[in-house]
């Protein structure tokens, strides 16, 4: 319950009301900020901290390993997977000029995928030179894939054909990452409030009423963004954007662990990487697609032996570890991969379906939406 002098200081009206204090809301509510100074911008996070996968990701700022790409071609036309690789690219760079690189702890490393036979291993090098055509025609970037000079034994790889590397391909610190933009965001002059879960809306010609369900509240708005991704059917239906939960691993200190940059495996669903001495693995989702469907935060024994099974297997065969670090994460997909930014109703506007890559398109996608809202009387 709050008081006339908490409602009358902190929940008067709004010009803009976000919902979600992931990459996209705060890019979105910073971008809204730079330019329109005078705008009240208020976000709205149901967590104590950010909820979403922009706090629980593996740090991977990636636009793609060349078996996702070739997976994607045999789907879409090249325009449409390389606008989309282009948007990834672009995304990095607005996102690596809008915070540091020493403050979110950005590696320029590159990256490799790992292909466990011979067949898959010569199917996609054969790829090599056709994909990186592509690439250069379609984003200006050359040679982005090759044979690298490591080879799995360098890497102390097990039950590996080969490797291909990615040399544009960077890390970073997802916790450095979304305390940047808090703190960015908080410098603008954005009202930022945890622990508020949206119920539901009303919108109308003078503008959106909030409802939220903690606390139990009513706010006023002008306009309403959704950041919500995986979480936005929850509190929208009729959008392309389902949750897609992803399972992460950390093990204990590795002596002698000699990774260095991120890995990826079977199209980009399996994906690992050194964080302090250790080893992060994340992925497994496609083995139970419907499974996975969720918001839950409970973890899948099946995903979970599997990706133990790759670390013993494949990435550490000859050094003993445990399990240290364990959780998941909600995603946001659909039919296809790029995201979602539309005013679907009056003074309603969504940002949503970062389709696994919201590192990499986040920053592209809230400043696309707060245009979008500038846009509109």
């Amino acid at each position: 319950m709050f008081s006339y002098w908490q409602k009358s200081v902190w929940f008067q009206k709004t010009d803009v009301a976000i919902i979600g204090s992931g990459i996209v809301g705060l890019s979105a509510a910073i971008h809204l900020k730079i330019k329109n100074p005078a705008l009240k911008v208020t976000l709205f996070e149901k967590g104590f901290l950010p909820a979403g996968g922009t706090s629980k990701n593996a740090g991977f700022a990636t636009f793609g390993s060349i078996s996702e790409i070739s997976d994607d071609l045999s789907h879409h036309n090249s325009e449409a997977v390389f606008s989309l690789a282009n948007n990834r690219i672009r995304g990095l760079y607005a996102l690596r000029n809008l915070l540091s690189d020493n403050l979110i702890r950005y590696e320029a490393s590159g990256g490799y995928e790992i292909f466990k036979t011979e067949e898959e291993y010569s199917f996609y090098s054969e790829k090599i030179v056709e994909i990186n055509t592509l690439f250069e025609e379609y984003t200006g970037l050359k040679n982005v894939y090759s044979i690298p000079d490591e080879n799995a034994d360098y890497f102390g790889f097990n039950n590996t054909a080969g490797l291909i590397f990615n040399q544009y391909e960077g890390l970073l610190n997802s916790g450095n990452l979304i305390k940047a933009l808090l703190e960015k965001a908080r410098s603008f002059g954005v009202e930022i409030f945890n622990g508020f879960e949206l119920s539901r809306f009303e919108s109308d010609s003078n503008g959106v009423d909030l409802f939220f369900k903690t606390p139990d509240v009513q706010i006023q708005s002008s306009k309403l963004l959704l950041c919500t991704n995986g979480f936005t059917g929850q509190i929208l239906s009729g959008l392309d954007v389902n949750p897609a939960r992803g399972l992460v691993l950390v093990t204990s200190p590795i002596e002698n662990l000699k990774l260095k940059g991120g890995f990826h495996h079977n199209k980009g669903y399996d994906y690992f990487r050194e964080i302090d001495g250790r080893v992060l693995l994340g992925g497994g989702r496609n083995l139970d697609i419907e499974g996975e469907t969720t918001t839950e935060e409970s973890i899948n024994p099946q995903i979970h032996s599997y990706l133990v099974s790759l670390l013993r297997e494949v990435i550490l065969p000859d050094s003993p570890f445990t399990i240290e670090y364990e959780w998941t994460g909600v995603m946001g997909v659909g039919k296809t991969k790029k995201p979602i930014v539309e005013n679907i109703q009056p003074h309603v506007f969504c940002a949503v379906r970062m389709g696994g890559m919201g590192v990499a398109l986040g920053t592209l996608t809230g400043a696309e939406a707060a245009d979008l809202i500038l846009s509109r009387n």
